[in-house]
Order: structure tokens, then C-alpha cells, then sequence
């Protein structure tokens, strides 16, 4: 069965070694600078791994971490990462793309029971990613992690074949924030597991949950984003939609105002 007749028939195709774990392990060691960086500012001591500072940080600062992990996204090396050369060779050769698009930006998946927000995030329900990109209707997300991933490693789950349902309406018709999908029972969801160099390519309609079984002292990191095809024909007669919005803030943010600016610049500014 070739990549594409598997894609076709389950809804998702893991393309093995496709990126050199080399690289990928410059995303997870950024990562794990950006973690220790914090936990330095804090006068904390360094626990030496990602996991270890990345608890390190919850546990002394949530509100910091929650900018940490909102932050992550924008580092170039996940933004390099998952628009590297192999994978838009797999969207071009394997699946015909044209002209690539990118609806919104990256986002990196930091999951682990230790690392809990209260009242936040603790991965995804069932859903379908086609309502949060409306973009072209062959459009596909990938998906990398960034350490090795097992059935017990909060693992990526999906529902092979789910895609040919096509968009499937949510639970209690709640369209606004995430499409939550309920109709399909556990038993369905299987676990993809990969290791780094491992890229999973998967439908937007493919119907997929994050793992909820993970082993203690242990963080599953992954980054994704969602490629639209701009030689799709609906795309392209939509005049090339995407639900995201960009918006820019230019209201001072961290300081009180021109002078605090000033002053916190390094070296002062010219009298």
C-alpha cells in the first residue's frame, strides 16, 4: 500500500524518519533553555532536564508558566521544524499540493499529569481541526513529537477511516470554541506512536483526541500546524479563507510607559 492509498483509507500517514532527530532535538533543547532560562530568573535551582525545570517553574510560578507555554509556539526552531523541506516534499509529491498555505502559526503540546493548569489544559477532546482552519477542503495537519511516544506517553489518538464521514456536527451543537465530537466510543480511538523523525501527515477530518494515559514524572512535548493546498478548487473559489485572525496590540503591554521603556533598554538611550 502506498502513502497515499494508506492516507486515503485511515485518514493519517506516519512518515517514518522523515526528519533528522538531530534537528528535531534542536526544537526540544530549546525548549528546555527557554524552562531553564525561567527558572534561573527565579532564583530556582537548575533540575538539569526539561521535565525537571519545566515542574520546577509550574510549581513556583503558574501564571509565568502559562506565558511560557503561550510563547513556545513563536520559537523559529518549531516555526523551521514544521515547515522543513521533507515535509513539504511529502504535500507536494505524495499529495499533490500547490501553492502551500499556512492558516495560522505552529503550537507546541506540552502534556503531563504533573504540569496540569488547574482549570485549563490537559490535552484535547474528540474533535476535528477542518472548523478552527475552514481553509481548503484536502487541508492537513502534522504533527511531530518531539520525544519517543508509546501507548503510555499521552499519545496522539485518532480514529482511522473517520475522515470520510466528513465534518461531523458537534456535541450538543456548540459551535463556538472547539468541535467537540462524542459520537464515537473509546474503543475507536487507536494510539499513534512515533518517535523523533517520525512525522504524522492526517485529514482535517480525521477525528483525533490527545491520550490521557501518561506515565508519572514524564512530559510528552509535540508541535504542530495545518497546511492548506492552493490549488484546491473550493479554495481557491472561496478566495483563499482561514478562520484565523491576526491582530496586533500596540497598547504598552509589560510597561507603564515611554520612559519605563527607555530606561530597561540595555545601554540607555542617546540624551
Amino acid at each position: 500500500m502506498t502513502a497515499r492509498q494508506q492516507f486515503d483509507a485511515d485518514g493519517f500517514y506516519i512518515a517514518r524518519n522523515l526528519l533528522d532527530a538531530g534537528v528535531v532535538d534542536v526544537c526540544a533543547q530549546d525548549i528546555h533553555a527557554v524552562f531553564a532560562q525561567q527558572v534561573a530568573l527565579l532564583g530556582l535551582p537548575d533540575a538539569g532536564d526539561l521535565f525537571g525545570n519545566a515542574r520546577a517553574l509550574h510549581g513556583a510560578h503558574i501564571e509565568q508558566f502559562k506565558k511560557v507555554l503561550a510563547a513556545l509556539w513563536r520559537l523559529q526552531s518549531v516555526g523551521a521544524l514544521l515547515n522543513a523541506a521533507p515535509i513539504m516534499a511529502v504535500l507536494k509529491k505524495v499529495f499533490g499540493f500547490g501553492p502551500v498555505f499556512v492558516p495560522g502559526g505552529q503550537t507546541v503540546h506540552v502534556q503531563s499529569a504533573e504540569l496540569k493548569i488547574p482549570g485549563g489544559y490537559f490535552g484535547l477532546k474528540a474533535h476535528q481541526d477542518w472548523p478552527s482552519v475552514q481553509g481548503s477542503l484536502d487541508g492537513l495537519g502534522v504533527w511531530v513529537a518531539l520525544c519517543a511516544i508509546d501507548a503510555n506517553a499521552y499519545p496522539l489518538e485518532v480514529v482511522p477511516g473517520s475522515h470520510r464521514r466528513g465534518l461531523i456536527a458537534p456535541a450538543g451543537n456548540q459551535t463556538s470554541g472547539l468541535w467537540v465530537v462524542d459520537a464515537l466510543d473509546d474503543a475507536a480511538f487507536v494510539p499513534v506512536c512515533v518517535k523523533p523523525g517520525d512525522v504524522v501527515f492526517f485529514s482535517n477530518f480525521l477525528v483525533h483526541r490527545s491520550g490521557l494515559a501518561g506515565r508519572s514524572d514524564f512530559v510528552r512535548i509535540a508541535c504542530s500546524t495545518r497546511f492548506d493546498n492552493g490549488g484546491e478548487p473550493s479554495f481557491v473559489a472561496r478566495g483563499l479563507p482561514s478562520a484565523y485572525t491576526r491582530a496586533v496590540q500596540r497598547e504598552l503591554m509589560d510597561f507603564a510607559d515611554v520612559d519605563a521603556v527607555n530606561r530597561s533598554l540595555p545601554g540607555g538611550i542617546a540624551d
